[in-house]
């Protein structure tokens, strides 16, 4: 059997995972040989459809469902939606349980059974009909997918790019007499050369990468979409230098909304000439491939004149390269991350989405964009000579805004572990590692945090304020802005990482602290509410308890 778990980044399923395949193997009536265990995105579910058995998803990806039923219900996979406190736990046993009777109930013909109401259902009921509908259309928006998609994949160019800054740091080191720092000054363009076809040519990859994924998303000719975004994206962008060269101004992140408007425009009107039935139709004897090339020629026409008069406009009649256009309109958003008083409004959002159980990822196609190209001119600033000036960055906001997780939870954490109640201090266990590496959905389903009003002040409004620090030290001039995007390599090491900056340790550590002594009230309170109760709910419903006897299972 064939166990596939998702949730937002397949990070938090990997740990409820190992805790299933412990429990396979410590049992006498498993085998190990018998399953199969996978961790994976949700996104990247339609790849693994093909081979599953049981799907599991996390509860922070629920609102998905509706995603995932055309994926899973043609090939008629049974699913498991796991409840806020057994996925908080990492109970891997129950999620076993339900895996098997899900299974069984299959074969059975029968229909799966939702899962019980728990204590917070008016929440529940409120975050199903208003927020996750929103969140499932921002989801299954194909332009937003794309855009979210394409940052993803700047993700090795950015850090890749930043690495290519840490040699030139070498010889302030050191000093420039040393036979490495002179090594290092005579090859600096070599050393530059992965920046320069990465990061540089950043908007190139971006086009081509959203033409693909619109193109396979309306089911069109992929080579075909992906030709026309590229082409459209350089007539808008492109400049030529005195020598006949062409100047690569436009070709990194200065027109990466240009790359989008390309990516989208070229796409949309490749198939409304397809739905229009725009295309020079061969005779069927004509070679696939020679009708392919005359099938695009009226489209080519199409797209192509469309993105000239757009260029003709702009630099003849607006007197302003298409890219600086897009710059003026989207100023006030960009600029918008550069306020630290945003970025605060930000954190709490973020933390507000979370708190409704939706993974906060939902923004990211909006904010991905930004904080990337704040990156690269960073980047691009330092390698000139300046001082990097964007606290909005890839590497800050994991290291600093998401610093133990959404909503800064260490010091909830903390005190569970603290916690003199059993339930408490084995939510605390399980919580601690995870969340030195950023992961906080344990903290979050099983205190619980998501969906538990007395924990709104703590993990929205002061975790948002707490997740901003960085920015607003970075704002003010305390810390150096980041230059690199480190993978995750835990707390303080990623936030060191990201600029090289000993201040970071210490923002680090205020935010620990911070977090500690805020959470205390609350988890005090919450403890002595919690420690009351008798019965924990039971994930197992008493009508799947008989085929649960029938599987006769051990543990």
């Amino acid at each position: 059997m064939r166990i596939v778990l998702c949730c937002a980044g397949g990070l938090s399923t990997t740990m409820l995972m190992n805790s299933m395949k412990d429990t396979v193997h410590n049992s006498a009536k498993l085998n190990d040989a018998d399953f199969d265990f996978i961790a994976i995105p949700i996104d990247i579910l339609q790849s693994e459809a093909d081979n599953c058995d049981v799907l599991v998803l996390g509860p922070q990806v629920a609102h998905k469902l509706d995603a995932v039923k055309p994926i899973i219900e043609p090939r008629k996979i049974p699913y498991v939606i796991v409840d806020q406190e057994t996925y908080g736990k990492m109970d891997g046993a129950t999620v076993m349980k339900q895996a098997l009777i899900a299974r069984r109930k299959a074969d059975l013909k029968n229909n799966f059974m939702g899962r019980k109401k728990t204590m917070y259902s008016k929440f529940e009921n409120f975050m199903k009909k208003y927020l996750a509908p929103l969140a499932d259309k921002m989801d299954k928006e194909v332009h937003l997918s794309a855009v979210k998609k394409a940052m993803v994949a700047m993700t090795p160019l950015l850090i890749i790019g930043s690495f290519c800054l840490i040699p030139e740091a070498i010889p302030n080191m050191i000093g420039e007499k040393h036979v490495i720092s002179q090594w290092i000054l005579a090859n600096l363009d070599i050393i530059y050369i992965p920046y320069n076809v990465g990061m540089a040519l950043m908007s190139v990859y971006v086009t081509v990468i959203i033409a693909y994924q619109l193109a396979n998303s309306y089911k069109l000719d992929i080579p075909g979409c992906v030709t026309m975004g590229l082409v459209s994206f350089l007539m808008l962008v492109v400049e030529f230098t005195e020598d006949g060269g062409i100047s690569k101004t436009y070709l990194g992140p200065k027109g990466l909304f240009c790359a989008m408007f390309a990516g989208f425009i070229a796409v949309e009107l490749f198939r409304w000439c397809k739905k229009k039935n725009f295309t020079i139709k061969m005779p069927d004897t004509v070679p696939d491939f020679v009708s392919r090339s005359f099938e695009m020629i009226p489209i080519s026409v199409i797209i192509i004149g469309f993105f000239l008069i757009v260029r003709i406009v702009c630099v003849n009649v607006l007197n302003t390269m298409p890219p600086l256009i897009f710059t003026a309109i989207f100023a006030p958003l960009v600029g918008s991350m550069d306020n630290p008083i945003a970025y605060t409004f930000l954190k709490m959002l973020q933390a507000l989405i979370f708190f409704f159980g939706i993974h906060p990822s939902v923004l990211s196609p909006i904010t991905s964009p930004i904080s990337t190209q704040f990156l690269a001119e960073n980047i691009a600033a330092v390698q000139a000579g300046h001082v990097a000036t964007h606290f909005y960055a890839p590497g800050p906001e994991s290291a600093f805004g998401n610093f133990t997780g959404s909503g800064v939870t260490i010091g909830c954490v903390f005190w569970c572990l603290m916690s003199k109640n059993k339930a408490l201090k084995q939510v605390g266990r399980l919580s601690f590692i995870p969340a030195l590496f950023g992961i906080n959905e344990p903290i979050l389903f099983g205190a619980p945090i998501v969906l538990n009003p007395m924990f709104f002040i703590p993990f929205v409004i002061c975790g948002g304020i707490i997740g901003s620090l960085g920015g607003w030290a970075m704002y003010l001039g305390i810390m150096k802005c980041s230059t690199f995007t480190p993978p995750y390599v835990g707390v303080f090491l990623e936030g060191f990482l990201t600029n090289m900056d000993p201040m970071s340790i210490v923002v680090n550590a205020v935010q620990l602290i911070l977090s500690i002594l805020i959470w205390y009230p609350f988890v005090k309170s919450y403890e002595k509410t919690y420690g009351n109760k008798e019965e924990e709910t039971n994930a197992i419903s008493a009508e799947d308890a008989a085929i649960l006897d029938d599987l006769d299972l051990d543990f």
